[in-house]
């Protein structure tokens, strides 16, 4: 009766949290984004009522779908998206003042059903932590990894590494834009996937060594590419880890870390006009990091439904077997669609509108099926990657996937698969770790 009593009051928590949540996204968009940043395509008009229908019947389906803690990675990943993309979509759909307002009803069920969907599957997935520890070497085969990716970046971009203020980072990342695959491949495992491993791992076993490797990592590719994440991300590994050491874990609770969320960018909007630190935290956190990869989803449907949807032709490696819309053959951005829908629709010359795997994978691809595809490549992703890690502590394993569920917020699946680790880790998590008493499969 007990245990009963508590999973329906944790569901209606993050009911009402998630209710609250959108009041303040709302409130965001209205008072500050549709204000002050215009320039990005932002807008915004009051809410029909059958907006705020709409609104609370995804609200109602998610909040009695979503898992309502952080205990195993598939619940990382689906609360981030949740935070960061799902609910995001809801409110900026139904808030934007744009011509096509109406025609985002069957986009916005379209990621209702989607990502309802996903949850009820990988809730099916048994995982428990404990049992399994990494191979001994393991570790010190990330370091030598680290140590080779340091000296190939060094030899590659050491002319021209600098810490880049605001104003200069677009200039930086132009100068330390990878030239070929293996610069890429080198960046992006350097200071997403070894870096914060090495970090994670410095920090169980409070290893200085490894915790300073991880934290040079981010600010050698940063001085390369100006990559905002890159700082941001050993700080929030440094808070899981810290959250998950502790003994009462609060803001593992989905609903503890929505209301976190929803109070520190209601304060931040409201104070942004008089304090710097405010604006600061209502651009970066409340405008780039929840608003913007709603709103793409919006922009790459009004774009790509009016051009063409490029059916997977964008997407490296499918692109040998399909062809390039015709639309699109003299198009010099291709297959850069973040580049092209930012300076075709959004009217601003380099503005790669990198967007997360919603529109990226599903909305350019196919439109509003496109989005039910990108849901599910996302709970086969996920249930694979829930089976693969059963049994490692989730002080080691959820630190580890942290960036790469980050980073599904605003790029492809497709790509943090091959390029930011997913495919790496599940492959690891087989392989470098010992097997549990329990059957993985």
């Amino acid at each position: 009766m007990r245990n009963w009593q508590a999973t329906h009051l944790s569901r209606i928590a993050l009911l009402v949290s998630s209710l609250v949540y959108a009041a303040t996204l709302n409130y965001c968009l209205s008072n500050y984004a549709a204000t002050e940043w215009a320039m990005y395509g932002y807008s915004y008009r009051v809410p029909t009522q059958l907006d705020l229908m709409l609104m609370v019947l995804s609200i109602l389906v998610w909040s009695f779908s979503l898992p309502t803690t952080i205990n195993r990675p598939s619940a990382l990943f689906l609360v981030v998206i949740y935070i960061f993309v799902c609910l995001p979509a809801v409110v900026l759909m139904l808030g934007l003042a744009t011509p096509r307002e109406d025609l985002y009803y069957p986009l916005l069920i379209s990621i209702l059903l989607g990502f309802f969907t996903t949850c009820c599957l990988t809730n099916l997935t048994s995982w428990r932590p404990g049992g399994r520890s990494s191979h001994p070497y393991f570790a010190n085969i990330l370091v030598t990894f680290w140590i080779i990716l340091f000296f190939f970046l060094i030899y590659s971009f050491g002319a021209i590494m600098s810490f880049s203020t605001l104003d200069l980072i677009y200039e930086q990342r132009e100068s330390g834009a990878a030239q070929n695959l293996l610069q890429g491949y080198a960046q992006t495992y350097f200071g997403y996937v070894i870096s914060p491993a090495i970090l994670v791992f410095g920090l169980l076993r409070s290893n200085w060594l490894q915790i300073v490797l991880g934290l040079l990592g981010a600010l050698i590719l940063y001085a390369i590419t100006a990559e905002k994440a890159v700082f941001t991300y050993p700080i929030l590994i440094y808070l899981l880890h810290s959250i998950l050491g502790v003994r009462y874990k609060i803001f593992l609770n989905t609903a503890a870390l929505i209301c976190l969320v929803s109070v520190l960018l209601s304060t931040s909007v409201y104070m942004a006009k008089d304090n710097s630190v405010a604006a600061f935290i209502s651009w970066y956190l409340g405008v780039r990091s929840l608003l913007t990869p709603g709103a793409f989803i919006a922009f790459y449907y009004d774009y790509f439904s009016e051009t063409s949807y490029t059916y997977f032709s964008h997407i490296s490696g499918i692109s040998m077997f399909i062809d390039r819309p015709t639309i699109f053959s003299a198009s010099s951005r291709w297959p850069s669609i973040g580049h092209m829908l930012g300076e075709n629709y959004l009217g601003i010359a380099d503005l790669n509108a990198n967007a997360n795997f919603i529109a990226s994978d599903g909305v350019a691809s196919f439109g509003i099926v496109g989005v039910l595809f990108s849901f599910a490549f996302l709970a086969i992703f996920l249930i694979i990657l829930d089976r693969s890690s059963n049994g490692i502590p989730t002080r080691l394993v959820l630190p580890i996937l942290l960036p790469l569920s980050l980073t599904l917020t605003n790029g492809s699946l497709f790509t943090s698969l091959t390029s930011f680790g997913g495919i790496f880790w599940i492959i690891c998590f087989v392989i470098a770790f010992k097997k549990p008493q329990l059957q993985l499969w």
